[in-house]
């Protein structure tokens, strides 16, 4: 019969999958911060290219 239990994995920092130290953390505001920077500098920037190649 096959045995039914997981194969423990080797996690890098050596610990349950499920756990994170504090050093591998994000902080939560650089996040939000680069993800409102694309938000808002992707679309205009293409705008701004649609605008320039519509202008010639």
């Amino acid at each position: 019969m096959k045995d039914n239990k997981k194969e423990k994995q080797a996690m890098p920092n050596g610990n349950d999958p499920h756990t994170i130290n504090p050093k591998e953390l994000v902080a939560w505001p650089r996040i939000a911060a680069i993800a409102a920077m694309l938000s808002f500098s992707l679309p205009t920037f293409i705008t701004g290219l649609e605008i320039h190649q519509s202008s010639k």
